[in-house]
């Protein structure tokens, strides 16, 4: 791929290719783009490389950089050589920390770039402003530069486009609003059964990467409060991360009730098996699980973090608390474990929210449109 051609060619950077929602979306998007035309390739920072095998099986090439720990110019030099390798007519970002010295590295190369930015920015108060909380200078050089360069943003999310349009005032005609999309799980071909079955009790999904911020302890504590009025029900935990081993350590006195397998390939047949999917976050932006869920069909029951209330609805296909609410949270859980009416209702609702605003086809026309509009590349 050396070579530019008349062929849209799409580079899709990320930190790594592990299981987790960014990735995931790196993924589907990449499949995606291909499926419409578009030459792609995927450039990772460094492992995990949990995905790579799946986004190659179509054909496409994924370059590994190796940058971990090294220096700016280092890091500069190897993503210089990735990206001639490639000759990408556009660099989607995904990297939201390290944007900037990937922005300038394509500059250098006469590259345009896109950013996808995953999470929820907060906006701009009065006190940050007048210095009381953060440094005002950080905040005023970033809405300047945002001002001169007018990047390109594609937000995940109403809430991270409204927050960014506050932060930069004058530079943010080029930010678009384009929520994730995943494939219809309740047709997902290729997918194989749980080795879970009704008969076994009601299961309880959370998926996320071990890390602090997705509290996986949370989760567990939630589930001892369930199985003091729903013995039968079962919890698995996918993900892998940091925190993996301490968990598996917290959960050893449920080793019967709790399944904790680390990293899993095949979500959509886990989350067909689930009666429900639980999120436990702190911090996020719009979580590519809760989407997964919907697109599965089960209802989600999760902590009010980022933008989970533009997919998940509190009352119709899912139930939403502040994170401190756990008696109530527990409760929740319950009700949708041993009332199969409501649980099938919720369901029902979750999955037509999943083809009103989160169908792959729709993510990757949006993007595609982004492109076309802002960096007026045909595809």
């Amino acid at each position: 791929m050396n070579q530019r051609t008349s062929t849209p060619t799409i580079a899709l950077q990320t930190t790594t290719l592990g299981g987790g929602g960014t990735e995931r979306y790196v993924e589907d998007l990449a499949i995606g783009l291909s499926g419409r035309g578009a030459r792609v390739a995927v450039i990772v920072d460094h492992p995990p490389l949990s995905r790579k095998a799946a986004v190659e099986k179509h054909s496409i090439p994924v370059i590994v950089i190796g940058h971990q720990c090294q220096t700016d110019s280092e890091y500069e030099a190897k993503l210089t050589q990735s990206l001639t390798h490639v000759d990408p007519h556009i660099l989607h970002i995904n990297a939201w920390e390290s944007r900037d010295i990937i922005k300038r590295t394509a500059r250098k190369l006469g590259i345009q770039t896109v950013t996808t930015h995953h999470h929820t920015t907060l906006p701009i108060r009065w006190r940050e402003l007048a210095g009381l909380t953060r440094r005002p200078l950080q905040l005023y050089s970033e809405a300047v530069r945002a001002y001169c360069e007018r990047p390109c943003i594609l937000c995940v999310s109403k809430t991270s486009q409204e927050n960014l349009r506050r932060r930069w005032p004058l530079g943010c005609e080029h930010v678009r609003q384009v929520y994730y999309g995943v494939r219809d799980y309740r047709k997902a071909e290729g997918t194989t059964s749980s080795d879970h079955s009704d008969a076994d009790g009601p299961l309880v999904l959370w998926s996320g990467s071990m890390i602090d911020r997705k509290r996986p302890s949370l989760a567990l504590r939630l589930f001892r409060q369930v199985l003091n009025h729903v013995p039968a029900a079962r919890l698995e935990m996918l993900g892998d991360g940091p925190l993996l081993g301490s968990i598996r350590h917290e959960a050893r006195d449920l080793q019967y009730r709790v399944t904790i397998p680390g990293y899993v390939d095949d979500i959509a047949a886990k989350l067909r098996s689930a009666a429900l999917l639980l999120h436990t976050a702190t911090y996020e932006g719009i979580p590519y699980s809760a989407i997964e869920a919907l697109a599965a069909g089960i209802p989600v029951v999760a902590t009010a973090a980022g933008a989970i209330h533009e997919a998940v609805i509190d009352g119709e296909n899912g139930r939403v608390f502040r994170a401190s609410d756990t008696s109530t949270m527990a409760q929740a859980i319950e009700r949708l474990l041993l009332d199969n009416d409501f649980r099938r209702d919720m369901g029902g609702k979750a999955y037509a929210q999943y083809q009103k605003a989160f169908r792959l086809d729709q993510m990757i026309t949006r993007t595609i449109d982004a492109y076309r509009d802002i960096c007026q590349i045909p595809i």
